[in-house]
């Protein structure tokens, strides 16, 4: 027996945006084909746009061609935050840019016997896959004459810049200027460069002034000598106690001074 054919509808597929073929299946028309950048829902029997083709459709915000968060084109094709996209005028891609980076302190401690430290710094947005491939050292820069920047990477585990710093001369409770100079990096060049402003106080209860060798090597000799002196003031009071005499009693004022200087060092 033979069976007709389905017809084709092309003709009236215009009733399905961006349909290009259909047919009639139970008296309703069935999109079949879509244009590009377009798929057929079969649910919904409508073409919807494609997103992660690399094709920007009028309903998507943005497509770069992947469905990768943290890129700036989520994987729902929305715009990340902080971020802008421009479109292709060759492929009709998205092309995502970081628009917007702040800088927030997090702590400074200073290196035991140097005039040195670190500084910690909390970028916003975090966590971006591109940080740690970026060459911090050329990009934080400082605009203090007595403050020079040696170091600075990105850490992925805590999302924090560690910034490693020399001081040639004091800057305790001063204003330190930090220049992020955006355009050392092209991931970063639609952010306009800024100032980052701290405080020179460091957490560790270590005063940033600035002292020369000597000074370092005297404290160091002091430092170890008041620890000796306490060992020894304790070590005489266990002996006091253990042959049931009050000498340790005497050696008090030995161990409170020790600890003393030990904490002042």
């Amino acid at each position: 027996m033979w069976t007709p054919s389905v017809p084709s509808c092309s003709a009236n597929c215009s009733s399905i945006t961006y349909c290009l073929t259909c047919q009639i299946a139970a008296s309703s028309i069935q999109c079949l084909t879509c244009s590009g950048g377009y798929s057929v829902s079969s649910a919904a029997n409508a073409c919807v746009p494609i997103c992660g083709d690399g094709h920007l459709a009028p309903e998507e915000q943005c497509d770069d061609g992947n469905l990768n968060s943290g890129d700036g084109c989520d994987s729902t094709c929305k715009v990340e935050q902080y971020y802008s996209c421009n479109v292709s005028t060759l492929t009709n891609a998205s092309q995502c840019f970081l628009s917007g980076l702040n800088f927030s302190l997090v702590g400074i401690t200073k290196s035991d016997g140097q005039n040195s430290g670190v500084m910690s710094f909390e970028p916003t947005p975090p966590n971006l896959p591109f940080y740690s491939s970026l060459n911090w050292t050329a990009i934080i820069t400082t605009q203090n004459s007595n403050v020079t920047v040696t170091n600075a990477v990105y850490d992925p585990a805590t999302n924090r810049v560690n910034v490693d710093f020399n001081y040639s001369s004091s800057i305790e409770a001063a204003q330190i200027q930090f220049g992020v100079n955006t355009a050392a990096s092209s991931q970063l060049s639609g952010v306009a460069p800024f100032n980052v402003s701290v405080t020179g106080k460091a957490d560790d209860n270590q005063a940033l002034e600035y002292y020369s060798e000597t000074d370092y090597s005297m404290g160091s000799i002091v430092k170890y000598l008041a620890l000796a002196a306490g060992a020894c003031a304790i070590l005489f009071l266990v002996l006091g106690i253990l042959g049931g005499r009050i000498v340790g009693l005497e050696c008090s004022g030995v161990i409170q001074l020790a600890f003393i200087s030990t904490l002042e060092l």
